[in-house]
């Protein structure tokens, strides 16, 4: 399980998991952050998860990765 250095907390264990920021997602979809949170708003992509903090929302590249094969 990872843990997050600067707060302590371990992060949900997955096989391969990769936790994305905003930004990341936004760069690989190719669109700003904003768009990102209006794609979540209208569920055209996963809501982000808070395993660290609740002002902190991560993506996780395997959901972001079905998600994509059911697109």
């Amino acid at each position: 399980m990872q843990t997050n250095r600067r707060q302590g907390q371990a992060l949900p264990a997955q096989p391969d998991a990769t936790w994305l920021r905003k930004s990341s997602v936004a760069r690989r979809y190719g669109v700003s952050e904003r768009s990102i949170d209006r794609k979540v708003d209208a569920g055209r992509l996963p809501k982000p998860r808070f395993p660290i903090g609740k002002n902190l929302p991560l993506w996780s590249r395997l959901e972001l990765e079905a998600h994509d094969e059911q697109a």
